[in-house]
């Protein structure tokens, strides 16, 4: 988890499980608002320096042998949009002589404001709000980006699809009442369809009773 202004350590293990010596250009990508800090430099410029997103580093592993590689990257300034949610850094690649290319896995981070929330308490659910960080002004099952799973008997909008029980109970009502509509329709159907013809025979009986 990193919040705004953060400056993280980055280790990096790139093992070589082969019978050979190998030797490559191991790229690492960072997301555009993280800053990769050269570790001689002073504490005011690390605010300042500024370069491409990717940290590059030329590598020679001996067989069945491991490199380990640390260097730092600052997120100073994070988009308002990506705070509070998870995040999903690039991957590292490493590419050898032969342009063969192996990549790491995608690594999940959670971006975690540092701006410390006030619920308001004015019995509106304003932005920024909702049923987890300010229940008093929000309450649960309604939408404000987020979502509460409570059994409540409101199916939350919030919710991924049958994330909320509510959600999944309200579609075996509908199903039970649509088949309860189509039970009836099949009824009154047939109830008209009965009466129809029972007049017909009414008829038919009083025609012959006539002749």
């Amino acid at each position: 988890m990193i919040s705004p202004g953060n400056i993280v350590k980055i280790d990096i293990k790139v093992t070589n499980n082969g019978e050979e010596e190998v030797s490559g250009t191991l790229n690492d990508f960072l997301p555009d608002f993280a800053t990769i800090i050269d570790e001689k430099e002073t504490e005011e410029q690390k605010n300042e320096f500024n370069v491409d997103n990717v940290k590059t580093f030329q590598l020679t592993i001996a067989k069945k042998d491991s490199v380990f590689i640390s260097y730092s990257a600052g997120f100073f300034t994070i988009p308002e949009q990506l705070l509070n949610k998870p995040f999903f850094i690039g991957k590292a690649a490493f590419t050898d002589k032969e342009n063969n290319q192996y990549f790491s896995e995608n690594i999940e981070i959670f971006i975690k404001s540092n701006k410390e929330f006030k619920c308001n308490f004015n019995f509106l659910c304003e932005e920024g709000e909702n049923y987890e960080n300010c229940f008093q002004d929000c309450t649960s099952g309604h939408k404000d980006s987020y979502c509460d799973e409570l059994k409540d008997g409101r199916c939350d909008p919030d919710c991924a699809q049958n994330k909320d029980s509510d959600c999944r109970n309200k579609e075996r009502i509908l199903y039970y009442l649509l088949g309860i509509l189509i039970l009836s329709l099949l009824g009154a159907a047939f109830l008209i369809y009965y009466f129809v013809k029972r007049r017909k025979m009414t008829r038919m009986y009083l025609n012959q009773i006539k002749r």
